[in-house]
């Protein structure tokens, strides 16, 4: 490829991704707004291509992941909405109108089976040639430092954020002693430093606690897994000597239990019956006590039908 094809690769394909990103929008808005401009049969712009970033190779079958994946699949899913609007508008009755959204639930469904790229899968195991984690740590090294009078930009601390949630997620697949996990840890602590530059942001402000909730849960997954490593291994004693261990089988070994009392006389003459007092022995049963005053309680109409408090409770009022 020339010089002047590859300009000319990258102008068209830069053009491809602008409008696909306005379309996007677009779409993504009417679920807010209830109406969208840009109609999918008034132009004919096909969606970009998928590009190695630094050789602009082609990538095919998902070999690698690019920008263009996640775009592609963001617009099909704004489709799906636009599309969705335009069904829910037409239904006529609350009936048809349920019928639209079963509908679309499964092909949003089937969407994400089939069209998801599977490296943004959570059943996808993680490569380590993937270039996320890479740029999400660059990421946050190019926004550690800032300038006394720079400018705010919410698209900034927005890419902290989500630079956060990337390491965050290669948190939650390693062990805790990796190195790799350490390393996550930390850039997740910066991370949380950065957005603390803006306090006046809601952006800022939703990200740090989003963040810190992700620390919270990795510290809860980390007790448990430890305090179920503890609950399997046998507690041994400190001296495992055989002249030891004789030791302490013979002092803790149970001593044999005393004798049981012999069984009481009865008081008074056999014959005579007991007293209400000892209801052991006793042909009545001890649980119907309360129950029997309860439904002493009860008017004799109603029971346990509650038809007669229902009936009671209408009549006071006509309409």
């Amino acid at each position: 490829m020339t010089p002047e094809q590859k300009d000319t690769l990258m102008q068209r394909e830069i053009g491809r991704r602008v409008w696909s990103a306005l379309t996007s929008q677009d779409w993504l808005c009417s679920t807010s707004q209830g109406m969208y401009t840009q109609q999918k049969r008034h132009y004919t712009s096909i969606l970009p291509r998928h590009f190695d970033e630094e050789t602009w190779e082609p990538v095919v079958n998902y070999q690698k992941p690019t920008f263009t994946h996640i775009s592609n699949y963001l617009n099909e899913i704004a489709h799906v909405l636009v599309r969705y609007l335009d069904d829910m508008m037409d239904a006529g009755d609350i009936d048809s109108k349920y019928n639209v959204v079963l509908r679309y639930d499964a092909i949003m469904r089937g969407l994400c089976i089939e069209k998801m790229p599977p490296w943004l899968s959570l059943n996808t195991p993680y490569n380590d040639a993937w270039p996320e984690w890479t740029n999400a740590k660059t990421v946050l090294e190019a926004m550690e430092e800032r300038l006394p009078k720079e400018p705010q930009w919410w698209v900034e601390q927005a890419f902290v954020v989500t630079a956060g949630l990337c390491l965050g997620l290669d948190l939650f697949h390693r062990s805790e002693g990796e190195p790799e996990a350490i390393k996550d840890l930390e850039a997740i602590h910066k991370a949380v430093t950065i957005l603390e530059q803006w306090p006046t942001s809601s952006v800022a402000a939703h990200g740090i606690r989003l963040l810190t909730t992700l620390l919270q849960e990795h510290s809860k997954k980390n007790d448990a897994t430890r305090a179920d490593s503890r609950a399997k291994e046998p507690d041994l004693p400190p001296n495992i000597a055989p002249q030891a261990l004789a030791h302490d089988a013979s002092v803790d070994s149970p001593k044999p239990s005393e004798a049981p009392p012999p069984p009481r006389e009865p008081i008074g003459h056999p014959d005579v019956p007991v007293g209400e007092e000892v209801w052991v022995n006793t042909d009545f049963d001890i649980d119907m006590i309360g129950f029997e005053e309860l439904m002493e309680t009860l008017p004799l109409q109603n029971g346990f039908d509650n038809s007669v408090f229902l009936d009671s409770l209408w009549n006071g009022y006509t309409v």
